[in-house]
């Protein structure tokens, strides 16, 4: 090997041992941040985002294969792992919620007309809530019409019928055949008339919904929802539901990702960013004061040092530095020659 090839080799490893190895190296990666952010809030939004670039980035980003790449790992095993740390947790929510909080949120969630008639007409129509309803009427109507008919059967060995002998006995039987006969006539009441009532409540429901009481629904909802931990809600949630919610979420994100509207959305959005903030430095755009300025760099380089090791380690950006150094050296001595 030549003299001049062992000088060539040598620049290299120093060069890849001066960026990635040793005190010195990690202390002006401390710096570039430190530098980096200064001018980061100085810079103006369009120096940092190219409206053409960012919009065909956009593009190809928002395709089935790249959306469910990102997907799957998101909406299965992020998603179950979070619910896995939920499920162990017993406390109740209120104690991550601030009380302050909790009374803005009672405060939001319990103001009139925050809900939409036709969301109440919608929630309580339909073969469902119809059938649930017609059970509910029904037992109700049967308990009420044989009320006094089963209290006569119940009193009549020691009440009045007690002292008719066997013609107690016959009052029970045509209590029976009472209740026999109410009940037909109670489906058919039902069958006719449910809708109607069913109908007629929904129309209650919806005038009574700035009532004190109806507002107050709110907030008695979110006492209780606050007062159950994460692991209560998700008692019944076991592997098999996280896989079918995971898979749910995958193709409902892939449907988004063939939409041309999706990708127009983004763009528009772009567009009204730009429109608003290409002129703003980075400090006026997140309006960050004195004491906002400054972001914890020293555990933003320590947490990141190992990535940038990495990378400069790595064959690819390896062999590209050699390759610029080739280029600076033969670049030097051409410029000595002339």
């Amino acid at each position: 090997m030549s003299d001049s090839s062992d000088k060539r080799a040598a620049l290299k490893q120093w060069l890849r041992s001066r960026l990635t190895e040793g005190d010195r190296a990690q202390d002006d990666w401390h710096k570039h941040w430190e530098a980096a952010w200064g001018a980061l809030l100085e810079t103006q939004v369009r120096e940092l985002v190219d409206r053409k670039t960012v919009k065909a980035l956009i593009d190809q980003l928002i395709v089935p294969e790249t959306v469910a790449a990102l997907a799957r790992p998101v909406g299965v095993e992020v998603a179950q792992a979070l619910i896995a740390e939920m499920r162990a947790d017993k406390r109740p929510v209120e104690q991550s919620v601030p009380k302050q909080a909790q009374q803005k949120l009672k405060a939001a969630l319990s103001r009139p007309g925050l809900v939409h008639p036709d969301s109440v007409r919608t929630m309580l129509r339909g073969e469902a809530v119809q059938s649930v309803f017609n059970d509910v009427l029904y037992t109700a109507l049967k308990d009420f019409s044989t009320l006094i008919p089963r209290m006569l059967v119940k009193h009549s060995s020691s009440g009045p019928f007690g002292m008719l002998g066997g013609a107690g006995a016959l009052v029970e039987r045509m209590m029976g055949d009472i209740e026999g006969l109410l009940e037909p006539e109670i489906r058919s009441f039902i069958s006719d008339s449910s809708g109607r009532v069913l109908e007629s409540a929904v129309d209650l429901a919806i005038d009574k919904m700035g009532d004190p009481s109806s507002v107050g629904f709110s907030a008695v909802f979110i006492d209780s929802v606050l007062s159950k931990s994460p692991a209560f809600f998700l008692e019944t949630a076991d592997d098999e539901l996280l896989r079918e919610f995971g898979a749910a979420f995958e193709l409902t994100v892939l449907q988004i990702a063939e939409a041309a509207e999706s990708r127009n959305l983004a763009h528009r959005l772009t567009d009204q960013f730009l429109d608003s903030s290409a002129e703003k430095t980075v400090e006026e755009l997140f309006e960050l004061n004195d004491s906002k300025r400054h972001p914890p760099i020293d555990a933003l380089a320590a947490a990141t040092w190992p990535v940038f090791q990495a990378l400069l380690s790595s064959s690819p950006v390896v062999d590209r530095i050699d390759n610029l150094v080739e280029e600076l050296i033969d670049e030097y001595e051409s410029l000595a020659a002339d």
